[in-house]
């Protein structure tokens, strides 16, 4: 009984240090891009025309293995998506994209949030009409 209780002391301790060692996640890189191509983003934007297709929202993370991010994506202030990211190694490349030409001119806001909901980037993009 004195080993399960000892056992279950340890644990208690070391899951704290557990998750303080996955460490905290940070942005060190984040772009609007109309493509990726090798993992890396190609076509960096920050205003496109109605009717375009496909816009993707690139990060670069360090010191987050283990733990998960979320795109949060606004359409004029309104979410229209969140997407989890896992992180898989304390230097990481993800990201999440979303289809856009069904939307009017306005402002396409992305936020990559930690797990607690704590804003690490974000990036605005403006859609206009064609001339």
């Amino acid at each position: 009984m004195k080993r399960i209780i000892l056992s279950l002391m340890i644990l208690a301790l070391v899951t704290p240090l557990a998750a303080l060692a996955a460490g905290t996640p940070e942005v060190t890189r984040a772009v609007l891009c109309t493509a990726i191509v090798d993992r890396e983003p190609v076509g960096a934007v920050e205003t496109i025309t109605t009717g375009e297709q496909t816009v993707f929202f690139f990060n670069e993370i360090t010191n987050g293995a283990g733990s998960t991010i979320s795109h949060r994506w606004l359409y004029n202030g309104t979410e229209m998506a969140s997407v989890p990211l896992k992180i898989g190694a304390d230097r990481w490349r993800t990201w999440s994209s979303k289809q856009v030409w069904h939307l009017l001119p306005g402002e396409l806001k992305v936020q990559a949030l930690d797990e607690t909901g704590v804003v690490l980037a974000e990036q605005v993009l403006t859609i206009t009409d064609k001339p």
